[in-house]
């Protein structure tokens, strides 16, 4: 019996290690597809945004990555060229003769191949439509683009959305939006992975709509990951009054629970005290008021990086990680979003336009969320989840960058 035992413990381990082999295998093989450049065709893609003063973060973004790939093509890293659009300021009385001046711009150039639209324009759509007529050869990806259901105001919201997703679905080879999340479920989750017993909200006043969304549904979740649950309204202070407040509060409550516990902010104000103080290794911070708020600690913590470095979050988050970890062995105890969620679906959409491009991948590749994880994990480093956006769109896909811990 044991000799027979043996044996199938035995062959159950050696069809584990080939299994992991072939995925390692499999992995490898589709790495590499993705990231070797040497058989690439010369190709330039496009990125068009709202003006800087319409949308500073998208296009501050596309500037970023425009110059990241200047020096990926000067030391022979790519062979993709990015080239940067700008939609005029919407204020602007000429805005629909210069956005068409810069529509004809990219229908002109016949070296872009792929065009990524991120704007707040929702008749860019039609616009697109009709350049595609003459630019059958141009690949186009939109990322969190406008439609004319945003700002529609009717009670048939279905049947509203449902033109909007087609749409866009008839118009680019492939969609991203940014999934919206249960962050409230995150939180929780990632405040009892950490280690946390309790979870105490320390809520300012002037919240954002976001933060009240947390704060509602924060209690029942935390409660439901067997944790216990609390609030802290801050008084009416001065905002010096305020960070000496809530520094004793963590004090107080450091000596009543221990360190099991994980505080939720609800502003900048005390993201800043926490991100001070969680080197003392007394509490942990699941999220901070914003899913990612990388800039804030990576001044606080006075961590320097190169200026068109400012979005590479995979790197940011391991430069921070190595600061943390040297001072007090402090780290994880610090949770985010491993990226701004919406300069990751931007970045997404550009880094498979340039892969499709490059390769002449076919674009029916590209409805496998599979195939989307790995663009995701091996050209920008970063893990993240993929699904439709309702049923049957294949080519309309959420993007949701996974948690990350410090």
């Amino acid at each position: 019996m044991n000799s027979i035992f043996k044996k199938i413990c035995l062959f159950t381990g050696l069809a584990s290690l080939l299994v992991s082999l072939t995925a390692c295998s499999g992995d490898n093989k589709v790495k590499k597809e993705i990231l070797d450049s040497d058989s690439d065709n010369e190709a330039s893609v496009a990125i068009l945004t709202d003006s800087k003063k319409d949308d500073f973060e998208a296009y501050d973004a596309s500037m970023a990555i425009k110059e990241q790939y200047g020096v990926k093509k000067k030391n022979k890293l790519t062979k993709a060229q990015i080239v940067d659009y700008h939609l005029p300021n919407k204020d602007m009385t000429n805005y629909e003769k210069d956005k068409k001046r810069v529509l004809d711009k990219i229908k002109e150039n016949r070296e872009i191949k792929g065009l990524v639209v991120s704007t707040s324009d929702p008749n860019i759509i039609s616009a697109l439509k009709e350049l595609k007529k003459s630019r059958k050869d141009m690949l186009l990806v939109s990322a969190d683009q406008a439609t004319s259901i945003d700002k529609n105001t009717t009670d048939n919201k279905t049947k509203d959305v449902a033109a909007g997703t087609r749409d866009l679905m008839d118009t680019f080879d492939m969609n991203f939006k940014t999934a919206q999340p249960d962050r409230t479920k995150r939180i929780a989750e990632l405040a009892r992975t950490l280690g946390a017993e309790r979870t105490i909200a320390i809520v300012d006043d002037n919240l954002s709509a976001s933060v009240k969304l947390n704060l509602d549904g924060l209690d029942s979740e935390t409660k439901s990951y067997g944790m216990a649950y609390e609030e802290v309204s801050l008084p009416k202070l001065e905002a010096n009054e305020k960070v000496a407040y809530v520094s004793n509060l963590i004090d107080e409550m450091t000596k009543k629970y221990g360190d099991k516990v994980n505080y939720y902010p609800t502003s900048k104000l005390i993201d800043d005290i926490l991100i001070s103080r969680i080197t003392e290794n007394n509490f942990y911070v699941a999220e901070l008021s914003q899913p990612n708020k990388l800039a804030d600690i990576l001044d606080k913590y006075s961590i320097k990086y190169i200026h068109r470095q400012r979005y590479e979050y995979a790197y940011l988050n391991s430069q921070v990680s190595t600061f943390l970890s040297r001072i007090n062995d402090s780290g994880n105890r610090m949770g985010s979003s491993s990226a701004d969620p919406k300069n990751h679906t931007l970045r997404m959409a550009l880094e498979l336009a340039v892969n499709i491009t490059g390769k002449g991948t076919d674009i029916e590749k590209c409805y496998n969320p599979y195939f989307l994880e790995k663009i995701s994990t091996f050209r920008i480093k970063l893990n993240a989840a993929f699904s439709n956006v309702s049923k049957g769109t294949k080519n309309y896909k959420q993007v949701d960058p996974d948690p990350y811990i410090y």
